[in-house]
């Protein structure tokens, strides 16, 4: 299976550039986005796998979910 090592690390800085002010963990399996910190339901998991196996980008599918607004390019 080919894989876009550059189009991986596109999605991870806008990423990044999202998520700023939430609480970026990980588990043995997911990494883990908390809005107005855990235990608030507020929260959504991304298995890692997901990362490189999935065609839709599911990590900005999951900042999408917890109302993280896309972040203004050129800042």
């Amino acid at each position: 299976m080919k894989f876009d090592l550059s189009r991986l690390a596109q999605r991870l800085t806008e990423a990044a550039q999202r998520a700023d002010g939430l609480d970026v963990t990980v588990s043995n399996f997911d990494l883990i986005l908390s809005k107005d910190g855990h235990g608030t339901h507020r929260s959504e998991s991304v298995p890692f796998a997901s990362l490189f196996l999935s065609e839709p980008d599911v990590l900005a599918q999951a900042l999408d979910r917890l109302g993280v607004a896309e972040a203004e390019h050129g800042q």
